[in-house]
C-alpha cells in the first residue's frame, strides 16, 4: 500500500510512520513524507497514492484551507486528517467537505489508524463499485428511470430522456412516472397494483413529450430497503416501435402469403377437377376400344397408348398435389415407414397396371428395427412411382425389382436412411440421367411422364431435407439395370416403441 503522509512536523511525521508500519494490516507499505502542500501536490503529479494522512496546519497553507486545495487535486484518493484535540472541530468539518475520517493525534495508535484506514480503503471500493455503475447506466442505450414511490421520477439517464423526447435532464425530473408510461389503462393500473407484485414485465405504449405514442418493452421493479419496506420505484425500457413495425410487416405478408397459397390451391383444385373431367372418359373409351378382341393391333397400341397417357396425365396431376401437401411437411415430424408392409401392396397395384408383364417386387430392410422417417406418407407413394415407372420402362415380360432400406450415419452421429429401387431393365445414359434431374423444361418434360415425376419426387424430397439420384445398378455397366437411391434424415426405431404408421 503507498501511503503520502503530509506533515511539517518531522517527530510527528515518524510517529505517524511509526504507527502505520506497527498496525500490521498491510503486507508491505510505501511511505512517502512531503512536508509542504506544494511537495504534497508535487508528489500527487508524479505518483499514485492509495491513501493520504493529512496535517492542516503546514508551513505554506493552514486549516481548512489545505484540506480544500488538495482535495481538488486528488479527488479519487481517500484523505484521513489529522488533527490536535484542540482543534477537532477542524477535522468534523473536514469530513463534511470530503475527507474519509479524521484522527486526533493525541488519541493515535496503530489499532485505530488501522481501523479508519480500513474503513476509509472499504469506503473508496464502495464509491468506486457505484462510479462504475453510475457510467454504466448514464451510457446504457436502454431507458432507465427512477421514481419514488409516489411516483415522482428522480433520476433519468441519457437514454430515457431521448426516448421521452425531452432535451434536458431538468425537463423531466419531479414528473410523474405515469406521464409517460401511463398511456395506456392496463399500464396505469399495473403501475398502480406494482407494490403487491414487487416487478412488472411486458409491452406497453408509452408517450413522448409531443404525445407521439412509442411501443416500449419495459420492466418496472419495487426497490426495497434492508427492512423490506418500499424506497422507490427502477424503471427499464426500449423502444421497440421498429420492431414492433416490422413484426407487423411480417404478419401482414404472411396473411398475403397465406391468402395467395390458398388462391392458388383453389385454382389448382378447379384445374384438377375440370382435367380429370376431361380425362377420365377419354381413358374409359380407350380402355374399351383396347379390349374388343377384333381389333387391328395398331388401333389397339393405339389406344393402349392413349390410356398410357391419361394415367400419365393423372399422375402428374397427383404428384402436383403431393408436392402442395409435403410443403406443410416438419423433418421433426417421425413416422414408421414399413417397406415389408406395403410392398405386396405396390407389387399387386403395378401388376394390375401392366397385366402384360410378370412383375416381381423383393423387399430387403432390417427386421428388427422401424424405418423412421419424416414424411413417410409421400415415401410410400414415391416407391409406388418408382417401382411403377421400372415396370413401365421394362422390355422384358419378367420385371424384377428390388427394394432396399438401410440405415446409415451422416455427421455428427446422425442417422439417414437409404431407400433403394433397383430394377434389371435396359438402364439409362448418363446424359438422360442429367436430363432428368435437370431443371423444368416444358418442350422436354411433356414429352414423357417420368422427367416430371422425378423432378417432382425430388422437391418433396428436398422439403424434408432428403435427396434424390440416379445411379446404374452396377456401376460402370449401362444396360444393366437402373438403381435409384434416395436419402432422408431419420431414426432407427425398435418395433417395440409402438411409433405411429402411415
Amino acid at each position: 500500500m503507498a501511503v503520502l503522509v503530509v506533515e511539517d512536523d518531522p517527530e510527528h511525521a515518524r510517529e505517524l510512520e511509526q504507527a502505520l508500519r506497527s498496525s500490521g494490516g498491510f503486507r508491505s507499505v510505501e511511505i512517502r513524507v512531503a512536508r509542504t502542500l506544494t511537495d504534497a501536490m508535487t508528489s500527487l503529479r508524479s505518483g499514485r497514492f492509495d491513501l493520504i494522512l493529512l496535517d492542516l496546519d503546514l508551513s505554506d497553507s493552514l486549516g481548512l484551507q489545505t484540506f480544500q486545495r488538495l482535495f481538488m487535486g486528488s479527488v479519487t484518493t481517500p484523505i484521513i486528517v489529522v488533527t490536535d484535540a484542540l482543534d477537532e472541530e477542524k477535522g468534523v468539518q473536514a469530513v463534511r467537505m470530503g475527507a474519509y475520517d479524521y484522527l486526533v493525534r493525541q488519541q493515535l495508535d496503530g489499532k485505530s489508524l488501522l481501523r479508519s484506514i480500513l474503513r476509509a480503503l472499504d469506503r473508496r471500493k464502495l464509491e468506486e463499485s457505484l462510479r462504475l455503475k453510475d457510467i454504466a447506466v448514464e451510457s446504457s442505450i436502454g431507458g432507465i428511470v427512477v421514481a419514488d414511490m409516489s411516483g415522482e421520477i428522480t433520476y433519468v439517464n441519457r437514454a430515457a430522456v431521448r426516448l421521452m423526447g425531452y432535451g434536458q435532464r431538468s425537463e423531466v425530473l419531479g414528473k410523474d412516472l405515469s406521464s409517460f408510461f401511463g398511456a395506456d389503462e392496463r399500464t396505469k393500473g399495473e403501475i398502480a397494483r406494482l407494490q403487491d407484485a414487487e416487478i412488472w414485465v411486458g409491452g406497453t405504449v408509452g408517450r413522448s413529450r409531443d404525445g407521439t405514442p412509442v411501443h416500449l418493452d419495459m420492466a418496472l421493479n419495487v426497490v426495497c430497503d434492508f427492512a423490506g419496506n418500499p424506497v422507490c420505484l427502477v424503471s427499464s425500457f426500449t423502444d421497440a416501435t421498429r420492431r414492433r413495425r416490422a413484426e407487423e410487416q411480417v404478419r401482414h405478408c404472411a396473411m398475403e402469403s397465406d391468402a395467395a397459397r390458398n388462391r392458388a390451391e383453389a385454382y389448382f383444385d378447379i384445374l384438377a377437377h375440370d382435367v380429370t373431367n376431361l380425362i377420365s372418359p377419354m381413358m374409359v373409351h380407350a380402355e374399351l376400344i383396347a379390349l374388343q378382341g377384333d381389333l387391328p393391333s395398331d388401333a389397339r397400341e393405339s389406344a393402349a397408348k392413349l390410356v398410357m397417357q391419361a394415367r400419365r396425365t393423372a399422375n402428374f396431376i397427383l404428384s402436383f398435389r403431393m408436392l402442395q401437401e409435403a410443403a406443410s411437411c416438419s423433418p421433426k415430424d417421425m413416422a414408421v415407414l414399413d417397406v415389408r408392409e406395403i410392398a405386396p401392396l405396390i407389387e399387386e397395384a403395378v401388376a394390375h397396371d401392366f397385366p402384360d408383364k410378370k412383375v416381381k417386387l423383393s423387399v430387403q430392410s432390417p427386421r428388427d428395427a422401424d424405418i423412421l422417417v419424416p414424411g413417410a406418407e409421400f415415401l410410400e407413394r414415391i416407391i409406388f412411382g418408382l417401382v411403377d415407372n421400372a415396370a413401365r420402362n421394362a422390355r422384358a415380360q419378367e420385371v424384377n425389382i428390388e427394394l432396399i432400406a438401410e440405415p446409415c450415419e451422416r455427421k455428427e452421429g446422425r442417422v439417414s436412411w437409404r431407400i433403394e429401387v433397383v430394377d434389371d431393365g435396359p438402364g439409362i445414359p448418363d446424359a438422360e440421367k442429367r436430363s432428368l434431374m435437370a431443371p423444368f423444361e416444358m418442350s422436354r418434360s411433356l414429352i414423357r411422364a417420368s422427367p416430371t415425376t422425378l423432378m417432382f419426387y425430388s422437391a418433396i424430397l428436398r422439403h424434408i431435407n432428403g435427396c434424390l439420384r440416379i445411379e446404374d445398378r452396377i456401376p460402370g455397366s449401362l444396360g444393366l439395370g437402373t438403381r435409384v437411391v434416395i436419402e432422408v434424415p431419420g431414426a432407427v426405431g425398435v418395433r417395440s416403441q409402438g411409433m405411429p404408421k402411415i
